[in-house]
């Protein structure tokens, strides 16, 4: 999908959202990701990506997950939050994928833990049984406590 570039502005952009506008007063890239990004969900949804405002810059070849820039960054993402990188950095799936993971970090971390937590109960219940010490750690939560830990979790 290839779009021109206009020249910077500061004019809001507008969007009619279920009976109710919103403005984006965003008047550079570092705004607009700060705006969007703290929008809830519901606005986000309702939000037209693909209309965004562009800050400068040749337009892109390639704009998928790609929804604004400027003569140097891009905003990316397909999920919450939006990032902003380096026009060097794309095209790229790599850079997609890396804030989609981001994004999904905090979830990621919530489910370790909570295997962690169960694993750690379903021991302690072992333990409880004669001639028992508790369940033997494999890989997988040796590697789920090793994360949580370099992510300072645990």
């Amino acid at each position: 999908m290839a779009r021109s570039t206009p020249a910077p502005k500061a004019a809001p952009y507008s969007d009619v959202m279920e009976d109710r506008e919103m403005t984006i007063q965003a008047r550079n890239l570092d705004e607009l990701a700060e705006e969007i990004n703290g929008m809830s969900d519901e606005e986000r949804r309702e939000l037209d990506m693909s209309d965004l405002p562009l800050f400068g810059g040749p337009a892109l070849a390639r704009t998928e997950g790609v929804w604004s820039w400027d003569e140097t960054r891009l905003l990316v993402g397909n999920g919450s939050p939006l990032i902003i990188t380096p026009r060097a950095e794309w095209p790229g799936r790599d850079t997609e994928a890396n804030a989609r993971l981001i994004a999904a970090a905090p979830a990621l971390a919530e489910a370790l833990a909570e295997l962690v937590a169960e694993f750690d109960a379903d021991s302690e219940r072992a333990a409880a049984e004669p001639g028992v010490i508790g369940l033997a750690e494999t890989g997988g939560v040796i590697l789920a406590r090793a994360a949580l830990q370099k992510a300072g979790v645990l």
